[in-house]
């Protein structure tokens, strides 16, 4: 009983053992709490052990101990497993190595967080009481790797066909840090190439504060007022450099978090006419606006969000709102709000998620989620000042209005509503489809704003390869004019 006490408070924070935000000391442990757990836990506590413990684990084993369902874990099996994921890891992931303590809601909610967060791309367990009120517990699973390469090609009608290699490390150096960094050149003027880079720390003052620099230089290729008589080809080459110093509270896994940060940085745009007059084509000219030249900006920025899946959730928020202030040869302000919603619905085809079988039976995490959820998001954005085309609001980019294929639609005022219905196709949530759609007022003023309307369906399906890599694809049209539009993408839904 002994050595099982010590590993309750033995068991780490995530997958590296990197310490929670919030852990605690003895001291910092308030006497009500520390009186509802046994004496001898106390006794066996240290400083180091305690560092791997928040509050609120302490708070969950005491109120499992009251209750009567705090059991332990007599062997625990890694029955198969492949990726980076090591059997040991996967155990104090999941806080289950033998000998440990075992709650059901608290097991749950570590698997549901570990395979939303992408850590897992498949994950099994079954749970085996044994006659003397301990569990065995066996796992399968398959876990992805945190660094890699990944190829991008796309088609641009200016510069041909593009070319992209991005390298990224999410948990750079074992801790909870982000690198990422590209490369890339295109057909019609390979010299015009791509290189950025980003590097984000989320570890600072104990993972309450971070910081983040990105920087680079890359073409912007447009085809501006498209399929007007006064349509022009554009190409603006931006060298910037940035950065966010700010507060951040998020979970273990960062399924929910909070930040406030400031930013700031510089930039320069060459800008340059290959055919046309982007002056005119239905928005007012912007002859006041110096193309090409240098900029620094300020910003202040809020982001908060609590789902239950990284990619495509099907629970939970994601909230977003920043203020810039650009001064220099770009005089300008932006302002701008972005929130989505993700409900559970009801599956079309009937598919149900499963409850838990704690008595012997195979439980897989994806099964668990919901079969289908209906999805909201409002998006808001207003410009004042001399913006440059490079940084004026467009409403035919996939994160506004899908179908969309040109800058018709386009201006410095945006307002935007779309909805989406996603759901599953098989019980094991390897296949979705969704049908969408978007809905955009957008304009150079609040009196002559636009209204474009799109409508559309897709589907994502998991990869055999990758670690199960989710890859996806839609296909809109247009309520307002001619346009259609489809494309195909890795991990695509809002």
């Amino acid at each position: 009983m002994v050595r099982r006490v010590l590993l309750v408070l033995l068991l780490g924070g995530t997958i590296l053992h990197a310490r929670p935000a919030c852990a605690v000391t003895m001291d910092e442990i308030p006497p009500e709490l520390k009186s509802r757990l046994p004496e001898i836990v106390w006794r066996l506590a240290t400083p180091q052990a305690l560092a791997n413990l928040t509050l609120a684990d302490i708070t969950e084993y005491a109120d499992a101990y009251e209750a009567g369902e705090l059991l332990f874990i007599n062997e625990t099996r890694v029955v198969a497993h492949s990726g980076f994921v090591t059997p040991e890891q996967a155990m104090l992931l999941l806080q289950v190595p033998p000998g440990a303590p075992f709650v059901k809601t608290r097991f749950l909610r570590l698997a549901r967080e570990a395979y939303g967060r992408g850590i897992f791309s498949e994950l099994q367990w079954a749970v085996k009481p044994n006659d003397d009120g301990s569990i065995d517990l066996e796992l399968s699973y398959s876990s992805r790797a945190h660094a890699g390469w990944k190829p991008n090609g796309s088609h641009n009608r200016i510069a041909g066909w593009i070319g992209e290699l991005t390298y990224y490390d999410y948990y750079y150096g074992g801790k909870d840090r982000q690198l990422t960094a590209t490369v890339g050149s295109n057909e019609n003027y390979p010299d015009d190439f791509k290189a950025t880079f980003g590097y984000a720390d989320n570890t600072l003052k104990g993972g309450r504060a971070a910081f983040s620099v990105a920087g680079g230089v890359y073409n912007q290729w447009r085809r501006r007022m498209e399929f007007t008589p006064a349509e022009a080809d554009l190409r603006d080459r931006i060298t910037y450099l940035s950065g966010r110093l700010g507060t951040r509270h998020a979970s273990r896994l960062g399924l929910s978090s909070e930040s406030l940060s400031l930013g700031a940085g510089v930039y320069s745009q060459d800008h340059f006419v290959f055919r046309g007059d982007p002056t005119q084509g239905g928005v007012a000219p912007r002859s006041d606006v110096a193309q090409a030249g240098d900029a620094e900006f300020v910003g202040l920025y809020y982001e908060r969000a609590s789902r239950d899946q990284v990619f495509a959730p099907c629970d939970g928020y994601a909230c977003s709102a920043l203020v810039e202030r650009h001064m220099g040869d770009f005089d300008f302000t932006r302002a701008a709000l972005d929130c989505r919603a993700y409900i559970p619905a009801a599956n079309v085809l009937g598919i149900r998620p499963k409850c838990a079988d704690w008595d012997g039976g195979w439980n897989r995490a994806k099964e668990l989620f919901p079969a289908a959820c209906f999805a909201v998001e409002l998006q808001a954005a207003a410009e004042y000042g001399s913006v440059p085309y490079s940084q004026e609001l467009r409403a035919d980019k996939s994160d506004v209005m899908r179908s969309l294929v040109g800058d018709r639609y386009l201006g410095t005022k945006k307002l935007g509503l779309r909805a989406e219905y996603r759901f599953a196709l098989d019980a094991q949530r390897k296949r979705e489809a969704y049908v969408f759609s978007d809905n955009a007022l957008i304009g150079e003023s609040v009196a002559t704003l636009q209204s474009v309307n799109t409508v559309g369906l897709g589907a994502i399906m998991q990869l055999p390869l990758l670690g199960g890599l989710k890859a996806g694809g839609w296909y809109g049209w247009s309520l307002d004019g001619n346009d259609r539009g489809f494309t195909f993408a890795v991990g695509y839904a809002f």
